[in-house]
């Protein structure tokens, strides 16, 4: 089920739909503390994956810091460490900004709470692999694969659980009903 796109000329790929049955999953994992389903979500392709992006560091999308104390762990940390593949954790979100529920024009505004998260690290000749839950309208990608282009690594893609299908007229964005 996993479906290849592009994200302003970077390679990405969303393993699932995303549907109501993989947002209650999701929502155990970020908001019922259940870190045990950090590992489920790629037990099938794990391997295909360590094969696919091979010599690939991982970059994870940030959620606030205040989220992640909550938690006790970075959800999108602790998903994608299940790939045995080196994680650089390069962003951190400044400002605590909600996107579910928000319109396409208001998720735009992410990259304003985007930041490096302590100094800029040099990725010169590193292929980079930036990771993330779901993908809704790209804002958030887009701002962090910008942040992580500036740094000139050798190659980027992109790699999601979940792909939103496109909106439909008249309902929220992010949102399954």
């Amino acid at each position: 089920m996993a479906v290849n796109f592009e994200i302003d000329g970077t390679k990405a790929m969303a393993l699932f739909p995303y549907s109501a049955s993989f947002r209650s999953r999701l929502y155990a994992l970020k908001g019922q503390g259940d870190i045990e389903m950090g590992a489920v979500f790629l037990s099938y392709a794990a391997a295909c994956l360590e094969l696919r992006y091979a010599g690939y560091h991982l970059v994870p999308a940030p959620s606030h810091p205040s989220h992640d104390e909550e938690r006790g762990y970075n959800h999108v940390e602790e998903i994608f460490s299940h790939l045995k593949l080196p994680m650089i954790k390069l962003l951190t979100k400044t400002k605590d900004v909600k996107q579910a529920g928000s319109s396409a024009l208001e998720r735009q505004k992410i990259g304003q709470a985007l930041a490096y998260k302590e100094g800029k690290i040099d990725l010169r000749g590193k292929k980079i692999l930036f990771v993330d839950d779901v993908f809704t309208t790209g804002a958030t990608a887009r701002a962090c694969l910008s942040l992580i282009k500036a740094l000139h690594p050798k190659k980027v893609r992109a790699l999601f659980l979940a792909k939103v299908e496109e909106k439909e007229e008249g309902k929220p964005i992010g949102k399954y009903e």
